[in-house]
């Protein structure tokens, strides 16, 4: 393999946004993998890997776009107070990046926060409802928008907005599990409030597998791909994605679990245990 392609820059980054058709005043959901590139032009750091792709997107989508980016931490399922100013995310260092980054607001979600920069953000994390994949969450609200779902160096399947589709299908392989889950306000009062979760057993058969979902989707155009680097971006509207994914369901509803189906009263019995991010 030439060594060049171990190396990528901003304007790979930029050129390959061009090819899937990113543009000024989107929103747009990333799930990233940078190792999964290469290194970045300049530098071999986690630190310039995420400046350069952050400033890529930045520079594609502009002032009237918004990035988001998972910053989950699962405080309600672990029994922690969850800060939405101060905890730290637990999915990789770009979610951090963009945490920390000036102007940058996060969803007060005590499962799966996300952060994110621009307009965008105002109005899809205000008044969420406590549910972290069900109706009125930011998944739906990004299902409802003209959001895009933006992977860099994963597929499909990495894309947790799959477990709101399921939710939406109801995939009978998880269950709404709820939390008191604790919320530090802004004043520093530390709040309890009852949050819904669609969460896996710990069966083997529930384990997730979004992988023939994903050919699914490239199959039908949806999922388009451009490479950088060793590695490639790719992309899919949220709204196609779960608009596309009903018939599937309706068709195989364990589409995106490891499988074979069990009986209601097997996962019944394992719904006590923790549940599976």
């Amino acid at each position: 393999m030439p060594a060049e392609r171990f190396v990528y820059s901003t304007r790979d980054v930029v050129g390959s946004l061009d090819v899937l058709g990113i543009g000024p005043g989107d929103t747009l959901l990333v799930h990233a993998s940078l190792g999964r590139l290469g290194f970045p032009e300049g530098a071999r750091d986690v630190d310039t890997a995420c400046r350069t792709v952050y400033g890529a997107i930045r520079e594609v989508i502009g002032p009237r776009g918004t990035l988001l980016t998972p910053s989950y931490t699962y405080s309600a399922g672990k029994g922690e107070v969850f800060d939405p100013d101060a905890t730290p995310g637990t999915v990789g260092p770009f979610g951090e990046y963009v945490r920390t980054r000036p102007g940058a607001r996060r969803s007060r979600e005590p499962m799966l926060a996300m952060s994110g920069i621009g307009p965008a953000c105002e109005a899809l994390f205000a008044d969420l409802e406590p549910t972290s994949y069900g109706e009125g969450s930011l998944y739906d609200r990004l299902c409802t928008s003209d959001a895009i779902c933006l992977t860099i160096g994963l597929d499909l399947h990495w894309v947790t907005l799959r477990h709101h589709i399921e939710e939406h299908a109801s995939a009978p392989f998880r269950r709404v599990k709820h939390f008191d889950a604790r919320l530090r306000e802004p004043d520093g009062r530390v709040v309890t409030e009852r949050w819904a979760y669609y969460a896996s057993p710990f069966l083997p058969n529930c384990a997730p597998d979004g992988n023939r979902l994903a050919d699914e989707m490239r199959a039908a155009g949806l999922l388009r791909a451009a490479p950088v680097g060793i590695g490639q971006i790719m992309a899919i509207g949220a709204r196609a994605y779960r608009v596309a994914s009903m018939p599937l369901f309706r068709a195989n509803p364990w589409l995106t679990a490891k499988g074979p189906p069990v009986d209601d009263a097997t996962m019944a019995a394992h719904m006590n245990r923790p549940a599976a991010p």
